[in-house]
């Protein structure tokens, strides 16, 4: 049995239009897609051209090491998206840990949701858009994706 889930480049093509129609089935396409960094970079870079957003920023916040917390960058983001359609990229919810310090911190933000590539459903978060979805309780493999395949 593998130890990883190698993500290919063509399930993530299917499944950024996958979460494309999805935001525009339910008549709600941002107006800035923010990037968690790094692995957020990717899809928000694809869903802002399968949308057509232009805007596209990006925050690095990272739990395995503390110090990467962008948090002054975020709070700028908040207050210049404020009153503005905003969509939050990762790409996988997994503790749920980021995804919770940044809905904390998004005090002026009205309109943001989240989306992620996989979506970890024992998690506490709950999210508006993924493709995929995984039990942790289950399956511990790791999510290798496409961006990450340097060997």
């Amino acid at each position: 049995m593998c130890d990883y889930i190698k993500y290919t480049w063509e399930q993530f093509d299917l499944d950024i239009q996958n979460i494309s129609q999805k935001l525009r089935s339910v008549s709600w396409v941002p107006e800035v897609i923010v990037g968690i960094v790094r692995g957020g970079a990717v899809p928000a870079i694809c869903l802002s051209h399968s949308l057509n957003v232009p805007d596209v920023r990006f925050v690095e916040w990272s739990n395995r090491n503390s110090c990467n917390k962008e948090t002054k960058k975020w709070d700028l983001i908040c207050a210049v998206a404020n009153n503005k359609k905003v969509l939050v990229v990762e790409d996988i919810i997994d503790s749920g840990v980021t995804l919770e310090q940044l809905k904390e911190r998004s005090f002026d933000c009205n309109s943001m949701k989240y989306a992620a590539m996989w979506y970890n459903i024992d998690c506490p978060i709950n999210i508006n858009f993924w493709a995929n979805t995984i039990s942790r309780k289950q399956d511990e493999r790791w999510l290798r994706f496409p961006w990450e395949n340097y060997n």
